[in-house]
């Protein structure tokens, strides 16, 4: 079929079925609004071409090129992308759900407020891409390549990104809920602002990154790296930080509330005005650290070594501290008696 008959049958509105167009020359092709079902377009030329509001279902894109080509608001479902070329597309407004996108090329591409769904990205790559309002759910990034890559207020959730190559990628303000992140190197990057609740980051390094206002609620970071850390204001509500190293980092007026710091390494950290009513710090060293106007109370500091600490008028109410270390603790603050007597306040009506 040439090119003219199968753009002609699609401005007819006609509904392509189980066609053959693979290794076809259909560059610069104006398929826009036009429907295929069960289509095979393997190894075609489609550079160039305008998809504009397609829709393909089970459709085979294996091997295509779709370089420059036009999906602003394609649908995508179930179709095979195995190694397509999409550099420099324009996929603004496009949804791909349930696709095996494998291997696929997205460098360059346009994705503003993308829709990935369900879709196995593995080996992908996205280097030197800007995803910007981009949402991917539920997919396989194995391996894929992130590289010099900005997310720019896009949402990833439960993606794993353990295996993903990350050197240079910025995150602003994005969400990774649930996301595995475990082991990977994140070592100076960019994650101002950025929502990680849930987030798998056990033996993650995250030295010198920079954390500002970044949330890690109900998080586990046991045993990442966060030496020299810039986070102020970073929340680590329930965060599982056993065994984690935060040295040097700065971290003031960050939430520690209910977060798990057993044997946690915070010496010389900036822990200015910071809150860790009730977390348990079994072990943990603040050798050092800044903690003026902190409030630790309720927290369990057994065994805890606060030698060198800036403790000034840190509140220690209700505290655990057997075994606990102090050179000086006279500048800080103990427990608060007109609250301790309200806490033991009984009502005599029940």
């Amino acid at each position: 079929m040439s090119r003219a008959a199968l753009e002609e049958r699609v401005r007819a509105g006609e509904v392509l079925s189980r066609e053959y167009f693979g290794k076809g020359e259909l560059a610069g092709a104006d398929l826009s609004g036009g429907i295929f079902q069960e289509v095979s377009f393997h190894g075609a030329d489609l550079r160039d071409a305008k998809l504009t509001e397609a829709v393909l279902v089970e459709c085979d894109l294996t091997e295509a090129t779709l370089e420059g080509a036009d999906l602003r608001r394609a649908a995508l479902q179930k179709c095979e992308l195995l190694g397509a070329q999409l550099g420099g597309a324009s996929l603004a407004h496009a949804k791909i759900i349930d696709c095996n996108a494998s291997s696929a090329r997205f460098a360059g591409a346009s994705t503003k407020w993308l829709i990935v769904s369900g879709t196995d990205l593995s080996h992908a790559s996205f280097a030197g891409t800007t995803l910007d309002g981009a949402q991917l759910v539920a997919c396989a990034l194995y391996d894929a390549d992130l590289t010099g890559a900005t997310l720019r207020e896009s949402t990833l959730v439960k993606a794993s990104l353990s295996s993903c190559l990350v050197k240079g990628a910025s995150f602003e303000r994005s969400i990774l809920f649930g996301c595995d992140l475990s082991g990977l190197d994140l070592s100076g990057l960019t994650l101002d602002h950025c929502q990680l609740t849930d987030a798998l980051l056990d033996g993650a390094s995250l030295e010198g990154a920079r954390l500002a206002g970044t949330g890690f609620k109900g998080a586990s970071l046991a045993g990442a790296k966060l030496d020299r850390a810039v986070g102020p204001s970073a929340l680590f509500v329930e965060a599982k930080l056993g065994k984690a190293s935060l040295r040097g980092a700065d971290l003031r007026m960050a939430l520690f509330v209910d977060a798990d710091l057993t044997a946690a390494d915070l010496s010389g950290a900036n822990l200015y005005q910071a809150n860790l009513e009730r977390a348990r710090c079994t072990g943990a060293s603040f050798k050092g650290a800044e903690l003026t106007y902190a409030v630790l109370s309720y927290a369990d500091l057994s065994a805890c070594d606060f030698r060198e600490a800036s403790l000034f008028r840190a509140r220690f109410h209700a505290t655990l501290e057997a075994g606990a270390l102090f050179a000086d603790r006279s500048l800080a603050l103990g427990d608060d008696e007109a609250l301790a007597k309200a806490e033991r306040f009984r009502s005599p009506h029940g």
